[in-house]
């Protein structure tokens, strides 16, 4: 202790009595407050940065200074979420310039596998985010097909796809219609649609309006269905049995209030 002392430049008596000395009432003030701004961290989701950091802590009765609040969560780590920046990717505009919206000026459906579209939507879950992809028949808005995932990933859409596929059989030349994204553009997605004979057609670029049936199908899903899950298991259970409820008895209203297995029935 002695040498050590000499090396940092303080007497051995300064040392002991620091450390006997308990902390500031400054050093307290800080542990008060950075307790209630882990609160305040996760009560939003980790949305306030320094600036509105302060306010609610003002609001709550904490007396401190901006400069304070935003040297506390920079020490202690507490930073906001923040929204990624959109950098554009030469290299992605040219994959997915070479797939067009055939899907905008095709005829409506008449009978069941002439139109196919595909989406993918995400779920919280306990563990984590839970990814599901559906294919619809837009004669009948059934889902034919579907898959979940706890990855993103172009196995998910492929694999929802070859359900599709299995279950229907379709015939050369139905037309598969997705939105841009490298789950639909991939090789092992796009070969499965060549293997079959269907063909791919894809939304243009931040147009979410040329998928609506898929957005209006998952926003029901999540109104109906609900997102109170208690564990991965039981949001897959849960997705098994809306699917099965909504393609045979949910009724439609763009098919004359059938559901879809009942519309398909009917008019086939």
């Amino acid at each position: 202790m002695s040498w050590l002392c000499r090396y940092l430049q303080v007497s051995r008596s300064g040392f002991y009595a620091w450390n006997r000395r308990g902390e500031s009432a400054r050093a307290q003030a800080n542990h008060a407050l950075v307790s209630v701004m882990c609160e305040v961290h996760r009560e939003t989701d980790r949305a306030y940065g320094s600036p509105r950091m302060h306010r609610e802590l003002i609001a709550r009765g904490h007396a401190c200074g901006r400069h304070r609040v935003a040297r506390l969560m920079r020490i202690h780590g507490l930073v906001a979420q923040r929204k990624r920046r959109y950098r554009a990717n030469a290299a992605m505009a040219g994959l997915y310039a070479r797939f067009e919206n055939r899907l905008r000026n095709h005829d409506p459906a008449h009978r069941p596998n002439e139109l196919w579209a595909g989406d993918y939507t995400y779920l919280r879950t306990p563990q984590g985010w839970l990814y599901l992809a559906v294919v619809l028949d837009l004669y009948s808005r059934r889902v034919i097909g579907w898959a979940v995932s706890r990855q993103r990933t172009a196995n998910m859409t492929r694999e929802a796809l070859r359900m599709a596929i299995h279950q229907r059989k379709p015939t050369p030349g139905t037309l598969f219609h997705s939105d841009q994204g490298i789950e639909y553009a991939a090789y092992s997605f796009q070969s499965l649609l060549t293997e079959h004979k269907l063909e791919p057609s894809m939304s243009r670029r931040g147009n979410c309006y040329d998928n609506a049936h898929l957005e209006s199908f998952f926003s029901n899903l999540k109104l109906e269905m609900g997102q109170d899950f208690t564990c991965v298991t039981d949001a897959v259970q849960k997705i098994r049995d809306y699917l099965q409820f909504y393609n045979i008895h949910r009724r439609h209203s763009r098919l004359n209030y059938h559901s879809p297995v009942e519309y398909e029935t009917f008019n086939s």
